[in-house]
């Protein structure tokens, strides 16, 4: 959030004063914008990814109450509060090191509040950040974008998205360029583009199994199989995976995707699909190179370049008027702020009592260059 509040203002300042690099003099400037609300011809957001499953790095302390409701493989996007409890020894586990007792209560009063688990969570996001933006100098309110989920519920049976849907569908030369471009063999087909939400509300990637199937050339159906499934650790605990648990399987016919209605058949599409009707035109990334990998990078970036070079999914609309991919930057993973004390990445704000001390810490953001 720094990061791109400071890549805001640095090239605000710069259009601003016409110049193609930054002196002395315009840190009063910079430093003003920092204090205020994104205002000027670059606006950065925040792209959240409501696919995802509650609890994918075990930093979670509703983790108990998620996984015993049964919505561990649910996407956050579908998820509600009822049900959902803070856990007391999650916080006495991970006391400093990734939540704070103040945090823990401010969920404990805040869940009751929101039906949605997405909404609970932005809320307290958004309360956690206006209070270190104070302390930082530097405003953290920034738009906030939810995709793919958000996005195809306001569509409902048409626009944009479901296009991209439909689209990577229509056929088995759609479906072999996207897998090739995505760097995956057409032979296996067990890629699914879009995968299809359980009856009984499991939406995990991680958790579905599945293949795409075809008569002759024909594209027929699509199978899915929902297993249980281990996630991810946390960095305070490398040793606690979390675990989404699901079993279900059932098989969605072709139609279903080249007409596609979110209303009728929910489905996740892959990232490297939906980023293709977000709006911007530049994404900062983390950790490339120690905590992320550049391989699943270079695949969105080759989907794109094909995307707007209209090799593939002619008949979807362009929300960018740029005709090449977003530019993408990298935080530098030895540049990025850390916990002072357990060297964690995934730790909450409220665990630096002195959150000062990083604005004395260098931050380093390069460009990634993702040719193929």
């Amino acid at each position: 959030m720094v990061a791109a509040r400071l890549l805001e203002t640095c090239a605000n300042q710069m259009l601003e004063c016409g110049v193609r690099s930054l002196g002395s003099e315009d840190v009063d400037g910079i430093c003003e914008a920092l204090s205020k609300p994104p205002c000027g011809r670059v606006v950065p957001f925040s792209l959240q990814t409501d696919d995802v499953e509650p609890d994918r790095y075990s930093n979670n302390p509703l983790r108990r109450s998620i996984v015993e409701s049964g919505k561990s493989a649910f996407p956050v996007a579908s998820v509600s509060t009822e049900g959902l409890t803070f856990d007391r020894s999650f916080l006495e586990k991970y006391m400093g090191s990734l939540v704070t007792e103040s945090e823990f209560e401010l969920g404990r009063e805040c869940l009751e509040q929101f039906d949605r688990y997405v909404d609970f969570v932005d809320y307290c996001k958004w309360r956690q950040f206006h209070e270190a933006g104070a302390r930082l100098g530097i405003c953290l309110s920034i738009p906030t974008l939810r995709m793919p989920l958000e996005t195809l519920m306001h569509e409902r049976t048409s626009g944009p998205l479901h296009s991209v849907v439909e689209g990577c569908h229509a056929g088995y030369e759609a479906i072999e360029s996207i897998y090739r471009l995505m760097g995956r063999s057409i032979k296996r087909k067990t890629l699914l583009l879009a995968v299809p939400h359980s009856r009984k509300g499991f939406g995990s990637k991680r958790c579905a199994r599945g293949r795409i199937v075809f008569s002759g050339t024909s594209f027929s159906q699509v199978k899915v199989k929902y297993e249980t499934s281990k996630l991810y650790p946390n960095m305070a605990d490398p040793n606690d995976v979390s675990v989404a648990v699901a079993e279900d399987a059932f098989e969605v016919p072709a139609e279903r995707f080249t007409h596609y209605s979110f209303s009728d058949t929910p489905a996740s599409p892959q990232f490297a699909l939906y980023i293709l009707v977000s709006p911007e035109d530049a994404s900062l990334w983390h950790g490339v190179g120690a905590y992320a990998g550049s391989d699943i990078l270079r695949s969105y970036n080759s989907v794109q370049s094909a995307f707007f070079a209209k090799k593939i999914l002619e008949g979807v609309e362009r929300t960018r008027s740029c005709d090449k991919p977003a530019l993408t930057f990298n935080l530098v993973p030895d540049k990025m702020w850390m916990h002072p004390v357990y060297k964690n990445i995934d730790a909450s704000i409220g665990c630096v009592p002195d959150i000062g001390i990083f604005l004395g810490m260098e931050m380093k953001v390069t460009p990634l260059c993702l040719e193929m």
